[in-house]
């Protein structure tokens, strides 16, 4: 398992997530036009975050090489891709942090919505991971 592949497959299923939760909750929302802004997400998202893609891959590269075991290596490769997607958001929305705080920000759901997916990705991508770490081991 290459750590290329790793990152690609984390990236994606993130994104993927994102932009299917985003309906969802809209769905639930019932505004319809959330709906179809949950796959202009999709697009938008791999477009937009296509420059993050070789941070994702560094840090994989770089939790290949920590001298610890599976859990504390995804714990560690977790939080900092959680980080990565905090200051995404932050620098995204190009505004003052109480704004980006505020109870009705839509950057701040929206990168809770994001957080989760990544979760759900790393969690995802646990046999792949484990897989590349043992190849380090090796």
């Amino acid at each position: 398992m290459s750590p290329m592949w790793v990152a690609v497959k984390i990236w994606a299923v993130t994104i993927f997530l994102n932009a299917l939760f985003f309906g969802l909750l809209s769905v639930f929302a019932g505004d319809v036009f959330d709906v179809f802004l949950s796959a202009a997400f999709l697009f938008g998202g791999f477009m937009a975050t296509l420059p993050l893609l070789p941070l994702v891959l560094l840090l994989i590269k770089t939790s290949k090489k920590l001298p610890y075991g599976f859990p504390a290596r995804v714990a560690w490769l977790t939080f900092y891709l959680m980080l990565l997607v905090f200051l995404f958001y932050w620098l995204l929305s190009g505004i003052n942090v109480q704004h980006f705080w505020g109870s009705h920000s839509w950057e701040r759901h929206l990168m809770f919505i994001t957080i989760t997916s990544l979760l759900i990705a790393v969690l995802a991508a646990r046999k792949s991971l484990y897989k590349l770490y043992e190849k380090a081991e090796g």
